[in-house]
């Protein structure tokens, strides 16, 4: 009886530190995720304003806005969705458009929770944005007359 109760105790001990590991992750991945927002959302703010001067800016800002924002508006309709699905979307925005991105090649199966999955999702979504900023909507170098 004794080494039942043992036992049982060791495995809410394993499974506890476990759970703490998970919580470390997760609110590594909030951190993280919030960053990257902010960082989308100020190049995004910063964007609208630098095109409010140029009519050219302004036309490039808007269609360029509008596919980035079409793009969120198709993760946030099918985030708690298919994992494939999300994963095809996140691919194919990549390669549309040429964005260079690497992401982890695992296949996300049931092993990782929802929650986990999801945070991941978001972070791979924002680092789209930010790179889909840096590449395509930030005029680098150039000067326009209005």
């Amino acid at each position: 009886m004794k080494k039942i109760v043992i036992i049982i105790f060791l495995l809410i001990f394993v499974s506890c530190k476990n759970d703490d590991e998970t919580n470390v992750m997760y609110y590594k991945l909030l951190n993280y995720r919030d960053e990257l927002k902010f960082y989308v959302n100020d190049v995004e703010n910063y964007l609208s304003i630098q095109s409010e001067e140029n009519s050219f800016l302004k036309k490039r800002f808007d269609s360029l806005n509008k596919i980035q924002k079409s793009f969120e508006q198709q993760y946030e309709k099918n985030k708690y969705g298919n994992r494939s699905f999300l994963l095809k979307i996140r691919n194919e925005f990549n390669e549309k458009h040429n964005l260079g991105l690497e992401f982890d090649k695992s296949s996300y199966d049931e092993n990782i929770r929802d929650t986990i999955f999801n945070r991941i999702m978001e972070i791979d979504i924002l680092r789209l944005q930010k790179e889909f900023q840096n590449r395509r909507m930030i005029v680098h170098g150039c000067k326009f007359e209005n």
